[in-house]
């Protein structure tokens, strides 16, 4: 990425002062980090914890941790039923070098959230009026409240920290976090699909330089208006409204211009019922997950070596595959919507899979042009749903998690370069190819033997 203006400036100040302070500490190593963690706890010790332990605190052990969040039973989060309870921290804050637990009041008596619903984002997708918002600037004030918390020990202690990592009570940790890297400010990817905002930036974890983590934390609340009116100047009419990840895309990118990296790492926001949102991460798992397309006429071997690879542990299969029959008693290992979308496809087009003659004239461009066209049920449905909702199924069933996958079906001969352009605009890694092979007149015979018996 290139860098401009004020970020390009404080990345070299940033460099220098890296530098320096790694002369300092030639005799011990030892750069000086903060583990900042705010927000609500949520299952802390049944579910986040554990994982917290292993993924961050155990990465980061020369690192001072602090902890802000807030003195209540009841969760703000809309949708969600349980209760908090704060005693569940007691592990970690056994380690930290300062907490604070401000009440709803204290909160209240800093900003006035009526002020910040009248810019809800009306179109943004799963929130809900008022709540959402409130807990958007209940989450920004317990960010701004751990920065302080430290800056306020830096300052009794003499003593600044280098990189500063910002991390939520409310997460299981798949995958470790070392924020004391060469790396100057790192986000997560998002790892949903954004349909009505366009260019964001994950809101969820911070790490980086201690100059860049102060922007990240510290200049929300001053920057809210001069966000809008931006928003009025660029007239863009998908982003209306005080969204957080397009807020913070603002924030660092267009008015501090910040040298941001994403990185693709998971982890799980838990709610007080004990659910844990695993599609946090299908993104993620689309990108991270490789898979591999068997290919191979009918009767030529498809079903015994997908079988085989499955069987064997190498790949996984996913659900709603087509039941065995009398004629392969062992299974197909073929997805029902994989199955459908290629029929579907083949059908718009007046082709079919025993047709082989026809097979050139096979138009992969119009797959991907009637994704929103309706189609009737294929399975698991109770009225017509487009293609693109049986496509979402197909990729989701292929490609969720971290897991290597298998996708099969003959007519993937034909309609392999339409599922090729849908897996690159899915975010999906592509996949390996696999071809059987059989003797052409032996898969006649065995064709014509299913046939007529």
């Amino acid at each position: 990425m290139k860098h401009f203006g004020f970020g390009a400036c404080l990345l070299a100040a940033v460099q220098s002062i890296f530098a320096l302070s790694t002369d300092l500490n030639l005799k011990n190593d030892i750069r000086p980090c903060a583990l900042l963690f705010f927000g609500i706890p949520r299952k802390f010790s049944d579910l986040v914890f554990s994982s917290m332990d292993v993924n961050v605190l155990e990465k980061n052990k020369d690192c001072a941790i602090f902890v802000h969040s807030y003195k209540t039973s009841t969760d703000f989060e809309a949708n969600n039923s349980g209760e908090i309870n704060l005693e569940e921290l007691n592990p970690l804050l056994e380690r930290t070098s300062a907490s604070k637990f401000d009440t709803e009041d204290d909160f209240q008596k800093q900003y006035n959230v009526e002020y910040y619903r009248k810019f809800f984002p009306k179109e943004a997708h799963g929130w809900s009026y008022p709540k959402s918002m409130d807990n958007m600037i209940r989450q920004w004030y317990s960010i701004k409240s751990v920065w302080d918390l430290m800056t306020e020990h830096e300052e009794a202690n003499l003593q600044k920290f280098q990189n500063v990592g910002f991390f939520r009570l409310d997460v299981e940790y798949k995958e470790p976090v070392m924020i004391s890297s060469n790396e100057f400010s790192v986000v997560p990817s998002l790892m949903h699909k954004t349909k009505f905002f366009l260019s964001q930036i994950n809101d969820r974890m911070f790490y980086g330089v201690r100059e860049f983590a102060e922007i990240w934390a510290t200049e929300r609340f001053p920057s809210v208006e001069e966000y809008l009116t931006w928003q009025e100047n660029i007239n863009h009419p998908r982003i209306k409204g005080l969204h957080s990840e397009s807020f913070l895309n603002y924030l660092l990118i267009e008015k501090w211009k910040l040298p941001i990296q994403e990185r693709d790492i998971c982890f799980h926001r838990v709610r007080t019922s004990g659910e844990i949102l695993q599609d946090d991460c299908e993104l993620i798992g689309k990108k991270k997950a490789t898979g591999a397309v068997v290919l191979g006429m009918h009767r030529s071997g498809t079903s015994l070596l997908t079988g085989l690879l499955v069987k064997s542990s190498v790949l996984t299969f996913p659900d709603e595959d087509i039941k065995t029959n009398e004629e392969n008693p062992l299974g197909f290992f073929e997805n029902k919507n994989v199955v459908g979308l290629n029929d579907i496809w083949l059908s718009e087009q007046g082709l079919s899979w025993n047709r082989p003659f026809e097979v050139d004239l096979f138009d992969n461009t119009v797959g991907i042009e009637t994704f929103n066209d309706e189609i009737p049920c294929l399975s698991n449905c109770t009225q017509n749903v487009t293609i693109m909702s049986y496509f979402n199924r197909a990729i989701a069933a292929h490609s969720k998690g971290f897991s290597p996958w298998v996708l099969k079906d003959p007519r993937l001969c034909i309609t392999l370069p339409t599922w090729l352009q849908a897996f690159e605009s899915a975010m999906v890694a592509t996949p390996a190819i696999v071809m059987t092979y059989r003797n052409p007149l032996e898969v006649a015979k065995s064709l014509n033997k299913r046939k007529h018996g």
